[in-house]
């Protein structure tokens, strides 16, 4: 590595720390949020909890684009206990929704259906693979 090309890495690199740090100074939880976004928590969650909290978060602009959110999930997949990134899930699920809502005509209905489907594995655990639809009608 030539000097010249070093003192432009420092610079590069001195740059990317100011800005990194003006942004930790005025958003504090961001470095938070930088590296929890690296990590996967894995716990026993129950699928009814994540769709409850994913329709929760939408439901604000349900209501103000006068949509009908319909949700079509059997009862026995709400009590399905899983094993993954409770939090990822409901994050993915909730922007995919949020999109949906978006951009669904006015006075419309959305659904949501749930349907899972289990496969053996070779290992003997068992993976649930969960399909999400959104609907628009219109």
């Amino acid at each position: 590595m030539t000097g010249e090309s070093f003192d432009s890495s420092l610079y590069t690199l001195k740059l990317f720390y100011k800005a990194s740090f003006s942004l930790l100074n005025k958003h504090p939880l961001f470095f938070f949020w930088l590296i929890s976004s690296f990590l996967l928590e894995r716990t026993e969650f129950f699928i009814g909890n994540v769709t409850n909290a994913v329709v929760s978060q939408v439901m604000l602009v349900v209501r103000e684009r006068n949509l009908q959110l319909i949700r079509n999930i059997p009862t026995e997949v709400k009590s399905m206990a899983v094993y993954g990134d409770q939090i990822r899930l409901q994050q993915v699920l909730a922007e995919f929704l949020l999109s949906i809502v978006r951009y669904a005509p006015m006075e419309g209905s959305v659904e949501l259906h749930l349907c899972p489907t289990l496969n053996q594995m070779a290992d003997g655990f068992s993976a649930v693979r969960l399909e999400f639809r959104y609907i628009p009608s219109f």
